[in-house]
């Protein structure tokens, strides 16, 4: 469609709901370098495959719940704005959702392998630069 020089006129429903996805990362609060010292300690307590294995269980369910969070927030959010199908095709709202999803879960899937990995290959530096790949990788997710 050609609207000339004028945009279309977004719904008012529209417009707050994208305000209100503006502040969706303000509830989000992870301290990664206290997170990942935590990690750090389950490694160094049990320095195994088993021990790396526990560690970046602890650290991939943190960013999988954090995850879960947000999509159940974004959708709770449609719902309560009242957005309907036209309005969320119009802002591709759902189809970002799957993207995210998709792209994030098989971040973690790649952050578990590669802190398990480099966890029992390697040294600290090696499980902090695993870590701070997925960061990130979990923020180009997010503000794709």
């Amino acid at each position: 469609m050609n609207y000339g020089n004028r945009a279309p006129r977004m719904d008012y429903n529209v417009r707050c709901f994208l305000e209100d996805m503006k502040g969706i990362f303000d509830d989000v609060n992870i301290d990664n370098a206290a997170l990942f010292a935590d990690a750090y300690a389950i490694f160094e307590a049990d320095p195994t495959r088993e021990g790396a294995t526990k560690a970046a269980e602890l650290y991939v369910s943190t960013f999988a719940e954090v995850l879960d969070y947000l999509i159940s927030k974004t959708r709770s959010l449609i719902a309560e704005h009242r957005l309907n199908r036209s309005q969320c095709n119009r802002i591709g709202i759902h189809k970002k959702i799957e993207r995210f999803e998709r792209q994030s879960r098989h971040n973690l899937e790649r952050l578990r392998t590669e802190f398990v990995d480099k966890s029992v290959n390697g040294t600290m530096d090696h499980m902090a630069e695993a870590a701070g790949a997925f960061s990130k990788m979990m923020e180009e997710a997010l503000f794709s």
